[in-house]
């Protein structure tokens, strides 16, 4: 190979220098040579060759004088496909003036039998084609039917190029976005977004062009990905799409608002989920409520996810994110976006839309507190007050009524201090804790009573914001149950939280008994609380994240990380949370037998190090870092010394309680191996 492309690098530089000049020799190997290999590497050859015998056209220097001689016609008819496609490729890559004797050359390559033949002559066109290249190049498209991919994009990429160039061709263009071919529609509709991005002023209408093709359903998911996604919703004449079946026409400088409209009954969920950004980037009070009624098509009902993912623009409609919810790029909202049309839009939503999921309930409630939209008051008590749905449901639904400040407040908290569910109880006492902390204290002490392991830590959740003696006697009471051992454990460090922030003498007092306690002889007895109930995901992120720790940096899981030390995949199946504990706040208790380091000072003064790979009564083999392995004899070593753990000391201070529960969390929860 090396030599052939020598050669084909002398054989360019013989090559004659006038205009198209193309030496005897050149020309034998491309036309008479019997090994491909040669002919093609001739033809290369005049390819380095070709732009040096160029002439550009005056005043303008992108565009070439360019004839095709007798010799390279005949290659363009040649019966090897490989040489067809080759001598096509040097010559089509040369801009020249549009409708000369080039476009009818390649436009007669379309018909080749050879597909890389036509694709190349099909790429050429968008160099040399002209205005009469656009109907052979669409009747392409319609006779490849869109079976290849590539085929399309170069048909698309050719007719952008050749609209872009002349005017003619684009009018020319633009008539075929109604074929009845999809095939044409498709090249169509490619090639008028590319131009949309580029225009020219013969073509300032390409915007209209993609948004026209809304009304093709099989194009729709191409056409939102478009408008959304590429930012082509800007129209330029005023109408954007014909009237689209079964929805009224819609006439707008903006294709934003039919796109959501005409995205409504379709059935992929990332169209749907374009049609609903649509509307929302969209702005004004029409928008909003072709958002809600997006929600509400019996015919085509929307998923639980996507009429959450409404619901949240609409919380998000006074103050829309820069980013956009789709792409997640820099995208500011520039339409209007008041309160108000997003208070009136929401009126409009069903309570069958509402109830049909909790996810979608539980949104609902949201967008109610986040609008602040107290007309619903009486169906968020009526959703508090619902012994049918779930507890965390309710509990929020109570939460939403104190944010909106409603009448309705007081009445729904009695009711759920004395409801048969721990976590309402636990809910209300929290918003129950400003106006009558008696009563309060009451829900608690209940829930503390009967309810489950995460109740007792919501409890006392709770009862850190609660200041009476009420409180202060249960948290007392419960750190005399603590030191017994007889609080849950994922709740033990809320209570020593809560404990930790009264002032009350008896508190204060059972918290230093507490204290006192513990085990003297047991560093890991102060840690302790942090051994469960921690946040797998929090534990995950300060494992990657955090800047003193750094743990990832010498710790590898799913072989991300660093190799100073063991890695941890399947460690939560090898050792409890004791054990993951103890290697934190006390690196040095237990070293990894691979990772243990050993410093021997021998009796003639020299030192060696390492880790231990095996020992017997008489050798000790210690593997060096980036050596081989060395065996020591027993007897010529005056002493051994081990080397501390090169895992930062005192993490256990310098961690807060939380983040090392959440550490702990996280390495407790790699069972698998990689």
């Amino acid at each position: 190979q090396r030599i052939r492309l020598e050669a084909q690098w002398e054989l360019a530089g013989r090559t004659g220098k006038g205009s198209n000049a193309i030496d005897e020799s050149l020309l034998f190997v491309m036309k008479s040579s019997p090994d491909q290999l040669q002919r093609l590497h001739g033809i290369w050859a005049l390819g380095q060759t070709l732009r040096s015998t160029l002439r550009p056209l005056a005043g303008r220097g992108d565009t070439y004088l360019l004839s095709v001689p007798e010799s390279g016609r005949a290659l363009f008819d040649d019966k090897d496909a490989d040489v067809r496609t080759a001598s096509l490729r040097i010559y089509g890559a040369v801009p020249v003036p549009f409708d000369s004797e080039m476009t009818r050359l390649y436009v007669g390559k379309l018909q080749d039998p050879s597909p890389r033949v036509r694709l190349v002559a099909a790429q050429g066109l968008g160099f040399c084609g002209g205005p009469s290249a656009v109907q052979p190049l669409l009747d392409l498209a319609r006779r490849e039917q869109d079976k290849s991919q590539e085929m399309r994009h170069v048909i698309s990429w050719s007719l952008a190029q050749l609209s872009l160039r002349s005017e003619e061709a684009w009018k020319a263009v633009v008539p075929a976005a109604k074929d009845n071919d999809a095939a044409v529609r498709i090249v169509v509709l490619q090639a008028a977004a590319h131009v949309a991005r580029n225009p020219r002023d013969w073509c300032r209408n390409a915007a209209d062009v993609v948004a026209g093709f809304l009304k093709y359903e099989e194009l729709l998911p191409e056409v939102a990905r478009l408008i959304n996604d590429r930012g082509l919703e800007q129209g330029r004449t005023g109408t954007i799409v014909d009237q689209v079946a079964g929805k009224p026409p819609v006439v707008t400088k903006n294709a934003m608002p039919v796109l959501g409209i005409c995205a409504e009954d379709s059935r992929d969920p990332m169209t749907r989920l374009r049609g609903l950004n649509a509307l929302f980037r969209a702005g004004g009070q029409a928008a909003a409520d072709n958002l809600m009624m997006a929600l509400m098509q019996p015919e085509h009902p929307m998923p639980s996810a996507l009429a959450v993912e409404a619901l949240k623009m609409l919380a998000a409609w006074p103050s829309p994110p820069k980013r956009d919810q789709v792409h997640g790029r820099y995208r500011p909202v520039t339409g209007a976006h008041d309160r108000a049309a997003a208070l009136s839009a929401l009126l409009t939503l069903t309570r069958d839309v509402i109830v049909s999921d909790p996810t979608v309930t539980m949104q609902t409630l949201e967008t109610i507190r986040t609008l602040k939209a107290g007309a619903w008051s009486s169906f968020v008590a009526d959703t508090a007050g619902d012994s049918k749905l779930d507890a965390r449901l309710r509990a929020l639904a109570l939460h939403v009524l104190s944010d909106l400040g409603s009448p309705l407040l007081p009445d729904a908290l009695k009711k759920a201090i004395a409801d048969s569910s721990s976590t309402l109880r636990i809910a209300a006492a929290g918003l129950l804790g400003k106006t009558d902390p008696v009563l309060a204290a009451k829900g608690l002490a209940a829930a503390l009573t009967e309810g489950s392991p995460e109740d007792h830590r919501a409890a006392f959740t709770e009862l850190a914001a609660l200041h009476s003696p009420e409180a202060d006697k249960l948290l007392t009471d419960h750190l005399t149950l603590l030191a017994a051992g007889k609080v849950p454990a994922i709740a033990r460090l809320e209570l020593i939280e809560a404990a930790k922030k009264r002032e009350a003498p008896a508190v204060k007092a059972a918290l230093a008994a507490y204290e006192a306690s513990l085990p003297k002889d047991d560093l890991l007895a102060k840690y302790a609380v942090s051994l469960e109930g921690g946040d797998v995901e929090n534990g995950k992120r300060l494992f990657k994240e955090h800047p003193v720790a750094a743990c990832q940096r010498c710790h590898q899981v799913n072989k991300a990380g660093g190799e100073a030390g063991p890695p941890l995949d399947g460690i939560a199946s090898r050792k409890d949370r004791r054990y993951l504990l103890e290697s934190i706040v006390n690196p040095n208790a237990v070293i990894a037998d691979t990772f243990r380091m050993l410093v021997c000072t021998m009796k003639d003064g020299s030192i060696q190090a390492g880790v231990i790979q095996s020992e017997t009564a008489a050798s000790l083999t210690l593997q060096q870092p980036g050596d081989q392995p060395v065996t020591l004899n027993t007897a010529d070593i005056a002493k051994r010394e081990p080397v501390p753990s090169g895992m930062l000391p005192g993490l256990g201070e310098l961690l807060t309680p939380r983040e090392l529960r959440d550490l702990v969390e996280y390495c407790a929860s790699l069972k698998a191996d990689p």
